[in-house]
């Protein structure tokens, strides 16, 4: 008997691959792929069920289950999921609008690698000053440690 396993999403044959299911259009199977790995603490998958509900695909548009999953990603470090969340801040979509959160997560989306999170902060200069950018920045530094913390303790 061969027994195929999935141990990242990268590594999966593309019938498990949930990335290659969401690209082709198979939202509710990719959906379902993401959610477990996600639950499993994927934070890859979670910026992918943030966009599921985002855009409504495979299920219904929620801009707050949206929000809420791509806050997963983002307090694990994921940089994409860190600048969606930061456009759901900016653009109050979910969550109540808040430049200075939207900032802070794109100054950590764009430190992690994340070059589209510039654009943004080029936008946001004129809404956040520098001090207020500052307060921002530390705002989400220490929700981001006490994530760390929480998961520690939790190992």
């Amino acid at each position: 008997m061969l027994t195929t396993v999935c141990l990242g999403i990268t590594s999966c044959t593309a019938e498990h691959d949930p990335i290659t299911l969401f690209e082709a259009g198979k939202y509710a199977e990719a959906f379902d792929l993401f959610s477990e790995r996600a639950t499993s603490g994927d934070p890859q998958a979670a910026n992918y069920l943030g966009i599921h509900y985002y855009i409504g695909a495979g299920v219904e548009r929620d801009f707050l289950r949206s929000a809420a999953w791509f806050e997963v990603g983002a307090l694990t470090g994921a940089a994409t999921a860190q600048k969606n969340l930061g456009v759901m801040y900016y653009r109050g979509l979910g969550v109540e609008q808040d430049y200075y959160r939207a900032y802070g997560w794109m100054y950590f989306a764009y430190k992690g690698g994340n070059t589209e999170a510039r654009n943004y902060l080029e936008l946001m200069q004129f809404s956040v000053t520098p001090n207020a950018s500052e307060k921002a920045v530390g705002m989400i530094r220490e929700q981001l440690r006490s994530q760390d913390k929480e998961i520690e303790l939790n190992r």
